[in-house]
């Protein structure tokens, strides 16, 4: 029998002492376990969210708006880019695009077709749904990334390019972030 059968053997039969491990592990160690990792997985978030906060302090202090204003709108678009198997399915389907905004994000959406505006009323969290943010901390300056974030993914679904606004927004002061997109 070759080394790899070997061991093959000794797991499927038990003897493996990485199988020992949850055989032997007591639910109290396993909650242990589980605590200690969502413990620093916290820290790493809240580390993460300040660090982002104080970065973008940093880049406000040493630049325009303009360039600020695009370098997030940028990042935005960035993030977009990462969910595009996401919303390509809805490529030329603006309707279904806003049916699943509705039912799966529980988002309102308001569109005028005759004016071609889509107006989007997040839910009233007063949270921000980015988890890089934390807000006490992060400015209202990225709010910019979000509309990067929506130019880009509703001009793939539309299929032309558009303009977003913010109409409001958690860290603007409001309980939610609304948005309105302008289409041709």
């Amino acid at each position: 029998m070759d080394r790899k059968s070997f061991i093959k053997a000794l797991c499927i039969g038990g003897s493996c002492s990485c199988m020992a491990v949850p055989v032997f592990t007591t639910e109290e160690e396993k909650k242990e376990t589980t605590d200690k990792k969502m413990k620093e997985l916290n820290q790493k978030i809240q580390f993460m969210q300040t660090r982002m906060a104080k970065l973008i302090d940093i880049l406000d202090g040493k630049m325009d708006d303009a360039a600020l204003t695009k370098i997030l709108k940028d990042l935005g678009t960035e993030c977009s880019k990462e969910y595009a198997a996401f919303y390509k399915k809805y490529e030329n389907d603006l309707d279904g695009f806003l049916q699943m905004i509705e039912k799966d994000w529980k988002m309102k959406i308001k569109h005028d077709k005759e004016k071609k505006v889509v107006k989007i009323i997040g839910q009233k969290t007063g949270k921000c749904f980015c988890p890089f943010v934390k807000e006490s901390l992060m400015s209202a300056d990225f709010c910019n990334c979000s509309l990067g974030w929506q130019t880009q993914t509703f001009a793939s679904v539309i299929g032309n390019p558009v303009k977003a606004k913010v109409l409001q927004s958690v860290l603007r002061g409001s309980k939610s972030c609304d948005f309105a997109i302008y289409y041709s």
